[in-house]
């Protein structure tokens, strides 16, 4: 293990009104009209925690999956931070699920409830990036990590990862259980992404060997 764990890492959430602004100039830049589409690759694949209007397998071209942040919050501690999921450019192409919103009264909702869960700290950005579908192309709110952050951790090797994500724990259970559902997920949607599923072995060798 090569990686230092970071110090004084505090969480950090942006003012209700920031977020806000943040969220209507990113629907003001839609270039799809009328529809929002949101690009799930991580949590959002399993627990979206909203009804679409509809969804299609997607395909982000020219980025990868990357466990590349530093979190103390639900899965981590600022004594033992752990690593979140994000999207960094290069590489890929990465296999997803596009959901469409509902253009009805839970639109409002829906979008205050994205924009909580994911964007109030400031370690993602939300461009609209290309996603190819078997219907064509689609423009999705893509969640891609914010290099500048000082959360980001940049990319760190599978082994450091893996002694990371094995021992941080936080209010919603250990890091390395968001990988496994990760994996189940790849799994029910038929996507092939080895280097995770490599990760995951690498974490639950390491977590048996601890037992």
């Amino acid at each position: 293990m090569t990686v230092e764990l970071p110090k004084e890492l505090k969480p950090f959430n942006f003012p209700d009104e920031v977020r806000r602004a943040n969220m209507a100039d990113t629907l003001s830049r839609n270039p799809n009209g009328d529809d929002i589409w949101i690009f799930g690759y991580g949590s959002l694949m399993w627990d979206p925690r909203f009804e679409p209007a509809e969804k299609r397998i997607a395909t982000l071209n020219d980025h990868r999956r990357s466990f590349c942040f530093w979190t103390t919050r639900g899965r981590g501690s600022p004594e033992r931070p752990g690593l979140g999921l994000g999207i960094v450019p290069g590489g890929g192409p990465i296999k997803g699920v596009a959901f469409r919103l509902a253009n009805d009264h839970t639109l409002e909702e829906v979008l205050e409830a994205l924009w909580v869960r994911e964007m109030s700290s400031g370690v993602y950005h939300a461009p609209w990036l290309p996603l190819e579908t078997e219907q064509g192309i689609v423009h999705g709110v893509v969640y891609v990590a914010n290099e500048a952050h000082q959360n980001f951790a940049g990319e760190l090797s599978l082994e450091d990862k893996a002694w990371v994500m094995s021992g941080a724990k936080g209010p919603n259970g250990w890091c390395y259980e968001y990988l496994s559902a990760m994996v189940k997920a790849y799994e029910r949607l038929g996507f092939d992404d080895p280097e995770h599923v490599e990760l995951h072995d690498r974490i639950h060798a390491i977590v048996r060997k601890q037992a």
